[in-house]
């Protein structure tokens, strides 16, 4: 998964947070109001329960999505434990993470199983009087429903908690004992409250809290205290649980700190991942549901609690499909990225990425960019012909140092300081073939002639007139400065899109570069023409943006295929709206922006604007992020 598509991947979970705890609290305030029923009505003193009428049409929406929930769920698994399964069979490294996975999975779609969902549909259609379901039933599935959550996700957060500090082996026996003894205590007092009819919630530290609200509520509850004792005894079972993982979470933040970075990687971005993935969702669902069961009581567990059988439930018959909603967002965040590394986490339920290689044309949909990023020192012996022998994962350390040597030339280019440059050996033969200059501007940009490619380079800000327009923060339709020229046959389909025509970019990158457009693009026509290879596109700080514009343009108004353009900026600001990020990325495939870590202008400007291509950052310890995610910094 690539950093894009782990900020990609959040920003969708974390939506599915908000409009799951929108949906519930939306239930509860109705609960709470217009669906309420006043106690004068219901004349269940000393009782005080908060009941809630819920409207047929609720029951049945609610019965439909939890059923379409557990579908989801069910077919969720069932592809996850083929994935893993297949590895398996062919031998190839399945991890523990993997298969306490399937595990959870397993675990969460018995969780959400249809019974409820059906019992409610049928008294909602009043096919079923709830007085059919006997108590033995209904506590039967709650409880199964209750231990399967508990176990499941007790294990795989504490085992994957700990699990990420073993680097060089595997966990012995000592891994397992505290584990197994606490989710088997949780298991055991669950099972045993059942046989005193308390229900316990399935979360950790929900029932003593659903217990002090009950002494208000139910009078009778201080005349028994075995539903207090039950609630406790959990309690200590999960406080251990809670307090031996929440070290478990520290001691491995410490020992990875240890450790060299760059060498475990991957156990560093996954830990994060994990820590700061699981924190936000249990927070948020741990708040929901202690909302949802304090403030609301539905008609079953107010007919059980006023039934000739004594029980408690800490917990709700039904949760409002919010709950359900944010539960399988997490199942499904968390299954995908702990896929085996051959699957692609777009094709989670198509199976295996096809192998693709830089030779193919992205028109044909064809493309190599869901490859892992690769990192190359050398460029191969050569790249004769139209298509480059590189995929565009793959980052080359030769190439952009190569680039970056030209982002430093157009500086000094045309000045006194050039004329001392002297230049051994030229070899990769290359000769300026225009230096461009718009005075109003003051832009600069080259345009080189090389044997195996062209390079456009053009200057960062070295004026005045350059801070000005660094200052012109307003956006512009990038519409109006793309397409340049019309020398080739244009993209009518990138021009048709929505997302084209929403398309805005930074005014002033935008008049810098227009400035010297028509002339660099009939420049890099001519050589294009006379000899097709690949085209280059770099700059510093300003001419950064100003690259990327040329690169975009050269494909829409020159037709250059975009396998033939290769984009290096360094210290980039941002160039352009959202749309225009779209637009790009789905154009120029391989555009690679190389910033240092404490550069503030690469984090310029904030509001309303996002960065281009792939991020590269150079930390001031030396080491090479190849497209960090924002759990490593904040960039």
């Amino acid at each position: 998964i690539s950093g894009q598509g782990v900020r990609s991947m959040m920003y969708a979970h974390n939506v599915m947070l908000l409009l799951g705890v929108i949906y519930c609290l939306i239930i509860v305030i109705l609960g709470a109001t217009a669906w309420a029923v006043p106690q004068e009505e219901l004349n269940l003193t000393p009782l005080t329960y908060p009941y809630v009428k819920y409207p047929q049409g609720y029951e049945l929406l609610s019965g439909v999505l939890m059923i379409l929930v557990f579908a989801y769920m069910f077919i969720l698994t069932v592809f996850y434990w083929k994935r893993i399964i297949t590895q398996w069979w062919r031998k190839k490294d399945v991890t523990l993470e993997m298969v306490w996975v399937m595990a959870l999975t397993l675990g969460l779609t018995v969780y959400t199983n249809p019974f409820n969902a059906i019992v409610v549909i049928e008294e909602a259609l009043e096919i079923l009087d709830p007085r059919q379901i006997t108590l033995e039933i209904e506590f039967i599935m709650s409880t199964v429903e209750s231990v399967a959550f508990s176990v499941v996700t007790t294990w795989y957060i504490w085992t994957t908690a700990h699990s990420y500090r073993y680097l060089d082996r595997k966990p012995g026996i000592l891994f397992y004992i505290p584990k197994v003894l606490v989710v088997a205590g949780g298991l055991v007092i669950r099972i045993l409250a059942y046989q005193d009819n308390v229900f316990l919630n399935e979360m950790a530290l929900i029932s003593i809290f659903r217990y002090c609200t009950f002494i208000p509520q139910d009078p009778r509850i201080r005349e028994d205290p075995t539903p207090l004792c039950w609630a406790l005894w959990l309690m200590f079972v999960e406080l251990v649980g809670v307090c031996w993982t929440l070290f478990d979470v520290f001691w491995t933040r410490h020992c990875l700190k240890k450790v060299d970075y760059m060498r475990f990687r991957s156990k560093q971005i996954g830990f994060r991942f994990f820590v700061y993935f699981n924190a936000s969702f249990y927070i948020f669902y741990w708040i929901t549901m202690l909302v949802v069961i304090t403030v609301t009581v539905d008609a079953q567990t107010l007919f059980y609690a006023l039934g000739g059988r004594w029980w408690f439930r800490f917990s709700s018959r039904i949760y409002p499909f919010g709950m359900l909603l944010m539960l399988s967002s997490y199942t499904y965040v968390t299954a995908t990225v702990n896929l085996p590394a051959h699957f692609h986490a777009r094709l989670f339920f198509f199976g295996c990425k096809p192998c693709v290689r830089g030779s193919l044309e992205r028109e044909e949909g064809l493309v190599d960019e869901i490859e892992p990023i690769t990192y190359r020192s050398t460029e191969p012996q050569s790249f004769a012909g139209r298509r480059m022998d590189l995929p565009t994962t793959c980052f080359t350390m030769q190439t952009h140092v190569l680039m970056f040597n030209f982002a430093w030339l157009v500086y000094y280019y045309g000045t006194e300081k050039f004329n001392n440059l002297a230049i051994k050996q030229d070899v990769f033969k290359f000769e300026v073939a225009d230096h461009v200059v718009a005075k109003a501007t003051d832009t600069h940009a080259l345009v080189i002639d090389g044997e195996d490619r062209v390079v456009i380079a053009f200057r960062g800000t070295a004026s005045g007139k350059n801070v000005w327009t660094d200052l012109k923060i307003t956006q512009r339709p990038v519409r109006e400065v793309i397409p340049s020229i019309g020398v080739a046959q244009v993209n009518t389909d990138l021009l048709a899109s929505s997302a084209w025509r929403k398309a805005n970019v930074h005014s002033g990158f935008a008049t810098a570069y227009s400035a010297v457009a028509k002339q660099v693009l009939e420049k890099v026509k001519d050589l294009y023409d006379a000899k097709p290879r690949p085209v280059y596109f770099t700059g510093h700080s300003l001419g950064g943006c100003l690259a990327t514009l040329c690169s975009l343009d050269c494909y829409v108004s020159l037709g250059i295929n975009s396998r033939d353009i290769f984009v290096s900026s360094f210290g980039s600001p941002r160039l352009g709206n959202n749309a225009f990020r779209e637009v790009y990325d789905n154009s120029i495939v391989s555009c690679w922006r190389i910033i240092v870590g404490p550069d503030m202008v690469a984090k310029l400007p904030r509001w309303g604007y996002k960065h281009c291509g792939k991020k590269v950052l150079l930390t001031t310890d030396g080491d090479l992020f190849l497209d960090p995610t924002a759990l490593e910094l904040k960039l």
